[in-house]
């Protein structure tokens, strides 16, 4: 099955040439149009974005700088640069008056009470580390939101996630060719094995959550894109995308993606028929899902307990079982305050017998963490930007334009990620899908508000 996993590999990698080449005029174009400040705070967004990844280790749980490797290093420039873009921007502006947001103050409080845990918490420095990222982020959210009042054009922040998303997911194509042993684990369906992220490393699980993303925005844009040669564009990385979700086999992925194709059918009048196509024909797609992940020798039964061989969560009971029991146990143990940011390393070697790293569900994990001071504090973010984001899917509904349509599409990412809340760990601290759901609150929050007051011009001399 090697051969197959190359020719689909080579697939993906194909349209993502075929999209670079009709899209790189566009976006170069687009960026020749932006004033200095806006392309400051959007390199700092990338850096910030791209500083996430882990390039020179393979090993999941080292993510953060309490670790000291390459990658931590690497991450901590990523961040200093990006934090000195933004001090830039606000010194030429000469003001520190932000668009009120209840949104960010929340999310603020919930990273300043992550900064206070490190106190109490099993890993201080990496507690209290990840604490400040989510400051920072709060930082970037606010600089960000009052470029896009001034200067509009609040989409860059979320077509630079899913620019970097594409190249992630054609560095994952590129390693069963060069790092085979890195980028393909085994597994008992007929494939053989799964694919990981290598050029950064990532996880099946979390592969298959960007690999979705990408799915549903090419699918949606090679409908919508004003251009013959953007909208094959975005049916290349549509293909790339699909490519890299079928290796990775995330069921949570597919799932994401044909829950999506049905928003996309029901708001999108011009794709009705083509996504009610791939509903219809979903029962095929989850069943050669099944074939190519399932070993024959073993039942159904058996298959669904396979969890991807993660973490000894062979089922939705154990699942279950380690939120009762696991987190259960520590939140009445902690029930204000929680654990601490990185509460996981306490158990992290007694639950199943097996060395563990998260509960498996959001709401579970930040309960565990910051107990229910911090749990209100990130709910009350994620509520009211949640809400805010669907009021602008709403006004988009039916989406007959392309702003109307970018509406649907970024609701169904949004689907994607609250299907993740439920079997991973995010938006819990500074992370991809963070970074995504806050572009997207950026976008509909600054469409409701038209200026922002008494900000000077900045002393870019081709600010405008």
């Amino acid at each position: 099955m090697i051969a197959l996993i190359h020719t689909v590999s080579a697939l993906g990698l194909a349209g993502f040439f075929f999209g670079f080449i009709f899209r790189a005029r566009f976006v170069f174009k687009k960026i020749a149009t932006l004033p200095a400040p806006f392309v400051a705070t959007g390199f700092a967004w990338s850096l910030v974005f791209f500083g996430l990844g882990v390039y020179f280790t393979r090993r999941a749980n080292v993510t953060s700088v309490g670790s000291m490797d390459a990658s931590g290093i690497f991450q901590l420039v990523c961040i200093g640069f990006a934090g000195f873009l933004l001090l830039a921007v606000l010194l030429s502006e000469r003001s520190l008056k932000f668009p009120r947001s209840n949104s960010v103050m929340f999310l603020a409080m919930y990273g300043l009470l992550g900064v206070a845990s490190a106190v109490y918490s099993p890993a201080p420095f990496v507690s209290g580390y990840k604490g400040l990222l989510i400051l920072l982020d709060c930082l970037l959210v606010l600089v960000c939101f009052r470029q896009a009042l001034r200067y509009g054009s609040a989409r860059v922040y979320l077509e630079l996630c899913y620019f970097f998303i594409a190249v992630f997911c054609a560095g994952a194509l590129i390693g069963p060719f060069v790092y085979p042993e890195l980028a393909l684990k085994k597994s008992n369906g007929a494939l053989g094995y799964i694919l990981q992220g290598t050029i950064p490393y990532m996880n099946p699980n979390e592969l298959g959550f960007i690999s979705g993303v990408l799915t549903l925005v090419g699918v949606r844009r090679s409908f919508f894109s004003r251009s013959l040669g953007e909208r094959l564009g975005w049916a290349g990385l549509a293909i790339l995308g699909a490519s890299v979700l079928f290796l990775a086999q995330s069921r949570t992925g597919l799932v994401g993606v044909l829950l999506g194709l049905v928003i996309m059918s029901i708001s999108i009048p011009r794709m009705s028929r083509v996504a009610s196509l791939f509903v219809v024909l979903s029962p095929i797609l989850i069943s050669a899902s099944f074939y190519f992940s399932w070993d024959a020798s073993t039942s159904v039964v058996e298959y669904v307990e396979r969890g991807q061989q993660q973490g000894g969560l062979s089922s939705m009971y154990d699942r279950l079982a380690r939120w009762v029991e696991v987190g259960g146990s520590m939140i009445i143990e902690s029930p204000i305050l929680g654990h601490g940011y990185d509460a996981g390393v306490r158990y992290g070697v007694t639950v199943f017998g097996i060395e563990q790293t998260h509960m498996h569900n959001t709401y579970v994990q930040i309960l565990v963490n910051s107990g229910l001071l911090g749990f209100v504090f990130w709910l009350v973010f994620f509520t009211v930007s949640l809400k805010t984001i669907f009021k602008g899917f709403k006004s988009g509904v039916p989406a007959v334009d392309e702003s109307s349509g970018f509406a649907v599409e970024t609701w169904t990412v949004i689907t994607l990620i609250l299907i993740r809340t439920m079997t991973g760990q995010v938006l819990v601290t500074h992370q991809w899908a963070l970074l995504i759901f806050l572009a997207a609150y950026i976008n509909f929050a600054s469409e409701k508000r038209k200026f922002v007051p008494s900000i000077p011009q900045p002393s870019y001399s081709n600010s405008r």
